[in-house]
């Protein structure tokens, strides 16, 4: 939608992704303070942290993996 192009259903695919993101690390994946900051920000690469505030937190391998193929930019390449 940021990039004002049409889309499907994958977008709600793509806002779980944001959603499961933001649960488990505390903060959304892609930050900016305009939209093409946000754009840039999602062609890097998704970093993961084992901290939470001030506690630590086990990172599933899947969980992981599952994040990053939700979140891909091309929604073709998505689940």
């Amino acid at each position: 939608m940021i990039q004002k192009k049409p889309y499907d259903y994958k977008i709600d695919i793509w806002a779980l992704g944001i959603l499961l993101f933001e649960l488990i690390q505390g903060y959304a994946p892609f930050r900016g303070e305009t939209g093409e900051e946000v754009i840039t920000e999602m062609k890097k690469s998704i970093t993961f942290s084992n901290r939470f505030g001030i506690f630590c937190v086990i990172l599933d391998p899947l969980e992981i993996d599952l994040i990053k193929k939700i979140l891909r930019v091309n929604s073709e390449n998505r689940p």
